[in-house]
């Protein structure tokens, strides 16, 4: 009789702690980004939409997924639209999304709706955030856009 008040006594401590630990710790980090609803690709003045179902979609997504965690966020700063418009006549891509996303990275939190990135010479250690206005983020450790650049040229 005793013993089993322990085991009830005991399940319970258990079960608090896990719930304790589940409410007020974040196990999820370094969040991966959410895939787009579309995916748009800026290239010498020309706006290309590219197919959320197609092959090219999935690996723009995946380069630059595998692009922003080699970097380490910091700061944050608004962006005029000058430059956008400079990025955009170069070569860029635009991830948006239907509703607002938050996306983690270390211990930066950031809630938006578009993901703007220059993947030019000028400006490609810039993300580029859309919510209610664009916000740059500059990143520090962020590998060049080489890889990514190189597949859109090629494929889009």
């Amino acid at each position: 009789m005793i013993k089993a008040r322990y085991i009830v006594l005991y399940s319970i401590i258990v079960v608090t702690c896990l719930l304790i630990c589940i409410l007020f710790f974040d196990f999820d980090k370094n969040k991966e980004l959410t895939k787009p609803d579309k995916i748009i690709v800026f290239y010498n003045d020309s706006i290309i939409e590219v197919k959320n179902d197609s092959k090219q979609f999935d690996t723009i997504y995946d380069l630059t997924v595998k692009r922003i965690k080699s970097s380490s966020f910091f700061g944050e700063t608004a962006i005029e639209s000058e430059i956008l418009e400079k990025i955009k006549k170069e070569i860029a891509i635009e991830f948006v999304y239907f509703n607002t996303i938050e996306y983690r990275h270390d211990s930066i939190k950031r809630e938006f709706n578009k993901l703007f990135i220059s993947l030019g010479s000028e400006y490609n250690d810039y993300i580029i955030f859309y919510n209610n206005r664009y916000q740059s983020s500059p990143l520090e450790n962020l590998k060049k856009p080489d890889e990514l650049k190189k597949y859109v040229l090629d494929n889009i």
